[in-house]
């Protein structure tokens, strides 16, 4: 199957690429620059800037069968002033994006973020039927992506993908800081009582996702994907410290500063994806910090 990955080099691109070579797949790579230490080999590489106008002249006569969108600019916080400018962004390469696969013909897996389900208390699962909310620019261009996907009728696969984490994290969550910290012996600082809970998924297990949806034509609609393992802010931190490779001197503590998603647990249902997707999680939490872990030690030396 030929499949074209965006955002080639990023977070889950990376690693989609990765598993769809792994899978027998024909896969392009579109890739910001060139210089990208995180390009593949043994794929078609394409340099591009999404904004550039020009991405449909790289879709002519290539024939693909699956366009991977994980191309995304990222807030470093949702409500910050360069939100809307964020979001203007992406509005611009998910609408070629999407009219280059209604004019081609391409089955479209796009990159959605649970985020669309706001921040507020949860007291139940949340299920891809529970009610959306439009909590910033942001979240607010993810939902119109989302409804333009479904109105033009393309076969699509939309994954609202919750907290995605790993090694080659660029934006500075808080998993990727208390990571850091604890490698650099600073303490760790949790808000409000440390009991906000979030699931963090792993890169890996969100292109496995991906990379089943690819192996599906017939799966259509939206899918949650999350690990299924929430985890409050101060055993995360915990977590952390507990295991830094050879310990750490640093310690757990509560900021004194209230959280103003205090209230907030994570709970999403993921059921819908394990049935038609034949996808599960694999990467539990420990793991995947102590991969981290590694690979920041590999980097160093």
């Amino acid at each position: 199957m030929k499949v074209a990955v965006t955002g080639a080099a990023g977070l889950i691109g990376y690693e989609v690429v990765t598993q769809s070579l792994s899978q027998g797949h024909e896969v392009t790579g579109f890739y910001k620059s060139l210089n990208s230490k995180d390009k593949h080999k043994d794929i078609e590489v394409i340099a591009i800037d999404l904004l550039d106008g020009n991405l449909s002249n790289y879709f002519e006569g290539k024939g693909f069968d699956v366009v991977v969108h994980c191309a995304a600019a990222i807030p470093y916080s949702f409500g910050e002033s360069r939100e809307k400018r964020i979001a203007e962004i992406n509005r611009q390469i998910d609408s070629e994006i999407i009219s280059l696969c209604l004019k081609n013909r391409c089955r479209l897996i796009y990159l959605s973020s649970a985020s669309v389900y706001g921040f507020e208390s949860g007291k139940d699962l949340v299920s891809e039927e529970s009610p959306v909310v439009s909590t910033g620019y942001y979240i607010e261009e993810k939902l119109w992506a989302e409804e333009q996907i479904q109105s033009m009728c393309i076969p699509s696969v939309i994954l609202r993908v919750n907290a995605p984490y790993g090694p080659r994290q660029r934006s500075q969550t808080v998993l990727k800081t208390f990571i850091e910290n604890a490698l650099s012996g600073k303490d760790l600082y949790y808000y409000g009582t440390g009991n906000r809970t979030q699931d963090f998924t792993s890169c890996i297990d969100i292109a496995n996702a991906v990379c089943q949806a690819v192996e599906r034509p017939d799966a259509q609609g939206v899918f949650n994907i999350a690990s299924g393992q929430p985890i409050s802010m101060k055993d995360l931190a915990t977590l952390v410290v507990k295991l830094s490779p050879g310990g750490t001197k640093s310690k757990v503590y509560p900021s004194g500063t209230d959280d103003n998603q205090e209230n907030f647990r994570a709970m999403f249902d993921i059921y819908k994806a394990q049935k038609l997707l034949l996808w599960a999680p694999k990467i539990d939490l420990s793991r995947g910090i102590y991969e981290w872990y590694s690979y920041l030690q590999n980097a160093v030396k």
